[in-house]
């Protein structure tokens, strides 16, 4: 059976999310949010992620650039 591109891409930016959220959680830091205006610390240029966070968000963007960058043809 093929390998799912969708199913491969959906499956990669879950697990790099559900990694990103268990990181906030156990640094107590607050989600991202486009409702507020409040400075995070995840925001700060000081802030220097641990290597999983830093993983889940590089996870994260390549999977949103793979897919602007190689959009389905439908």
């Amino acid at each position: 059976m093929p390998v799912s591109e969708i199913l491969s891409l959906q499956t990669t930016l879950n697990e790099a999310l559900n990694a990103f959220r268990a990181e906030l959680a156990a640094q107590n830091l607050t989600e991202p949010s486009l409702n507020t205006s409040k400075p995070r610390l995840i925001d700060h240029p000081a802030y220097v992620p641990t290597p999983v966070m830093f993983e889940a968000r590089r996870a994260a963007l390549a999977c949103l650039v793979c897919d602007i960058t190689h959009p389905l043809i439908i």
